[in-house]
């Protein structure tokens, strides 16, 4: 059963789990949602999982309201200034207007951005979304990816954005430990509390928070800005890690 996007969680509450040693300095390296992509698959890599892809998802709401004619010329405006996408009009769907812009860079990273208009009254909501993604980790490429990235999210945003980050890796076995034995142990290795957990046979996820980042989403009157997710398929084992939750369908 898939969970899809970020909008699922899982739900059971457990004692504090701290972690320390290197692996804690590591993540002091790793202040934003950015840059634990390295440190994700940095720490699946030496549990010999394979990366399969990872992704960076940022999104911003803006608070002004603004005509279709108001759209259409700042969203012309934005696009002659992020060069390299194909863009296309997705039409009008349910009265939501959109333009998408996609672009591939010879390091692997493929990126798409779309702004959105969501008809209110006789006037438009606007929103943009941004997601990069590679298929592999590539320490070599990484810097490069990640520069990339940091410079299209500061340009393309206005203070008020969202990102999420995830990484996906299977391991060709089945956990030995067992899946929320191995889950566990991943919240050690990252110095988070779980917060919430779903545990099922062949599938479990845990909702967890670290203090040494300084993002966080709220689930009730509690805060998150980890989450892992297992699920045995078959002979293998899919690794799923996001922060601060995951967006990658799991």
């Amino acid at each position: 059963m898939k969970r899809n996007l970020i909008l699922l969680f899982a739900v059971w509450f457990a004692i504090l789990m701290a972690g320390s040693g290197a692996q804690g300095k590591a993540l002091q390296k790793a202040p934003d949602p950015i840059s634990r992509i390295a440190l994700f698959s940095k720490t699946l890599r030496q549990d010999q999982a394979q990366i399969i892809g990872w992704s960076v998802f940022a999104r911003e709401e803006h608070s002004s309201m603004v005509t279709r004619q108001e759209f259409a010329k700042t969203t012309d405006y934005a696009m002659k200034n992020q060069p390299g996408f194909n863009w296309r009009f997705a039409g009008s769907h349910n009265g939501v207007l959109s333009w998408s812009g996609i672009k591939t860079e010879p390091s692997g990273l493929k990126t798409s951005l779309t702004y959105f208009a969501y008809p209110a009254g006789k006037m438009y909501r606007t929103a943009t979304l941004y997601q990069a993604q590679a298929e592999a980790f590539n320490p070599r490429e990484w810097p490069n990816q990640q520069q990339n990235m940091c410079r299209s999210i500061a340009k393309i945003f206005h203070g008020q954005k969202h990102i999420f980050s995830c990484v996906r890796a299977y391991d060709s076995d089945k956990m030995k430990l067992g899946l929320l034995n191995q889950g566990d142990r991943y919240l050690k290795l990252f110095s988070a509390a779980p917060i919430e957990r779903l545990n099922e046979k062949t599938f479990v996820s845990i909702s967890a928070y670290n203090n040494a980042w300084n993002d966080s989403i709220n689930s009730g009157n509690r805060q998150m800005n980890f989450q892992v997710a297992l699920r045995n398929d078959g002979e293998r084992t899919i690794i799923t890690m996001g922060t601060p939750i995951i967006t990658l369908e799991y």
